[in-house]
């Protein structure tokens, strides 16, 4: 049997938003859906496919509830389905996600792991299990340990080239798409683009030759359809031969297997050590990555990245008598919130602009890099004369390229968000240090103690998550402080809310507060925006706008908000200081 059907595994929870389903009943490739049984996403195959604007890969789901099956020759296989899917959703198809009905709401829980490509590359090697059968050497982990013993004779001549890495006598195999979707970007869009289109298109796409009116040397344009994030990655496009050169060779070579049956490799795009974190499975002396979680990213001098306009200016045509009559206006196109709902997926062209994030978590391990937004000057003419353009709501989406503006497919955009992590820096940040002064009230106060997100609600690990104030810090021109921990503390019936951020550069930063919360089904309510109220999101805004936490901005809260510094101390603990701040407390 196959390492999922053979092994006991745990499971858990977790946020997948597509609806695969419409793939599974039109571009399965082998195999057939059974309607109520369950399958684990196990491979993707090499071959690539360009179907009008997307490039699609076939993804093998094994079945769980009834793992095999007998042939007409009395031998017994493996149930699965291969389907075919755009490449914009691989982030959320991990191998190791369970699927029932399209849908997924579990994968298996796996065991974490954290290895180091040298930088000069010796640990790393790429080739295929099939050259590796060629040459009479050891494949890069112990497949016949992962699948159903009646696909060993094909799947050792797989011709993915994966990437190997050694350490310690242990290999450590990665699946070239899975090092693709997470290194080459956050924007799973640059994937598609570098899949589907030549070198030319790829520049024109990216940005790579626009020149904006801007004060500063090496500036890099962000594409409308990116995030903020790639901006380390289309940095180096731009202005490193070395990440050129390796990035336009895989595009050809990626381009050129298509209808071939060749084969490409993914390299490192830059000369630095790359950390990586990763879910995997221990297959005797190797480990097989499922999912890669975390990485790090080169550093060097900081960044100017120029953002998108927020509008586009159009001519208007006001007189059919005098074609003279040309107005500019900005017209700026109404669209609903960025959101991590259940995503029906449609295989129809994109005809309408309106558009929903499909996130999936990727950890920074070690330094961020810095990156200062900047304003092309010329977009800042014109603004004056505003039209706003309503936009129909759209019945599902989709991924490629945008074809109109009013029909029933909206645009899913599909990207990485950062999660906090300290992997390989071994001195304990702010934040760190914040969260072990709270939880130390749980054993001297007896206090309940949690941190919160959108997203996971309120939780007890110590593997917090941070709140992304990226999107409030864009829209108010200033990149500090990019994101928020929020603990909640509850003694004696009375909770608190911690807001804290880490350092802007070391020993500096915004002062941590303390809100004594009146109701916690208010306060934590995000659907409440009409500023009648203090909740969460309204404070947070606040903080951002203010670019400070001010004494007279605290005292404007009436009593209800403390400030607390970060003094270091042995038997000190700065939360139950922030409380002690109060003016009134339990």
């Amino acid at each position: 049997m196959s390492y999922f059907n053979a092994s006991h595994l745990e499971r858990e929870e977790w946020f997948c938003s597509p609806d695969l389903s419409p793939f599974f009943e039109r571009n399965t490739v082998s195999g057939f859906l059974k309607k109520n049984h369950e399958y684990v996403a196990t491979w993707y195959d090499y071959k690539l496919v360009t179907e009008k604007t997307n490039t699609l890969v076939a993804v093998k789901f094994i079945e769980l509830t009834k793992p095999t099956y007998i042939g007409k020759n009395g031998d017994e296989y493996q149930s699965c389905v291969v389907v075919k899917v755009p490449i914009n959703y691989l982030h959320k198809i991990p191998f190791g996600s369970i699927w029932l009905n399209g849908i997924s709401n579990q994968r298996f829980k796996l065991q974490t792991y954290t290895v180091t490509i040298n930088e000069d590359r010796n640990n790393l090697s790429i080739k295929s299990i099939a050259w590796a059968r060629f040459n009479n050497e050891t494949p890069s982990f112990e497949f016949q340990k992962y699948i159903h013993s009646s696909d060993i004779n094909k799947f050792e001549w797989d011709k993915n080239q994966l990437l190997t890495i050694e350490n310690d006598g242990v290999k450590y195999a990665i699946h070239p798409l899975q090092f693709f979707i997470t290194h080459y970007g956050y924007s799973i869009e640059i994937n598609r683009i570098l899949s589907v289109y030549n070198w030319q298109k790829v520049e024109e796409k990216l940005k790579l030759n626009d020149n904006p009116n801007v004060d500063c040397e090496l500036p890099v344009v962000l594409p409308r359809n990116l995030s903020h994030k790639d901006a380390t990655f289309l940095y180096h496009l731009r202005y490193d031969n070395y990440t050129k050169n390796k990035i336009k060779k895989l595009n050809f070579q990626i381009l050129n297997s298509k209808g071939n049956d060749g084969t490409y490799k993914i390299p490192c795009w830059h000369t630095q050590a790359i950390t990586l974190s990763f879910y995997g499975i221990s297959l005797g002396r190797s480990v097989l990555c499922m999912q890669i979680t975390g990485m790090t990213v080169p550093q060097g001098e900081d960044i100017n990245l120029c953002l998108a306009p927020k509008a586009v200016t159009k001519k208007v045509k006001l007189s059919e008598s005098d074609g003279s009559d040309i107005v500019k206006y900005r017209t700026i196109k109404q669209e609903r919130e960025h959101e991590m709902e259940q995503v029906d997926t449609a295989l129809n062209p994109i005809n309408n602009l309106v558009t929903t994030s499909v996130i999936e978590q990727l950890k920074l391990i070690g330094q961020e890099r810095k990156i200062n937004k900047i304003q092309d000057i010329n977009t800042h003419e014109n603004l004056l004369n505003t039209k706003l353009i309503s936009y129909e709501e759209p019945t599902n989406f989709g991924v490629g390229e945008k074809y109109g503006a009013l029909g029933g497919t909206g645009m899913a955009n599909c990207f990485y968000d950062v999660i906090y992590s300290d992997v390989g820096d071994d001195e304990k940040t702010r934040l760190d240090i914040v969260w072990e002064h709270a939880i130390r009230l749980r054993t001297e106060l007896g206090a309940k103690v949690c941190w919160y997100t959108p997203k996971c609600g309120f939780k007890e690990n110590d593997d917090f998550r941070l709140i992304s104030l990226s999107k409030i810090c864009s829209q108010l021109d200033t990149n500090y402080p990019p994101n928020a921990l929020i603990i909640r503390v509850d003694i004696q019936e009375q909770a608190f809310c911690i807001f804290s951020f880490p350092e802007s550069k070391k020993g500096s930063g915004f002062s941590s507060v303390v809100y004594k919360v009146d109701d916690i089904s208010i306060f934590f309510n995000d659907d409440i925006c009409d500023g009648s109220c203090d909740t969460l999101l309204k404070i947070l805004v606040e903080i951002v706008s203010l670019n400070s936490i001010g004494s007279d901005y605290v005292n404007s809260k009436n009593g209800n908000m403390a400030k607390f510094i970060h003094r270091p101390g042995v038997n000190n603990n700065w939360v139950i200081n922030g409380i002690g701040n109060l003016s009134t407390t339990t």
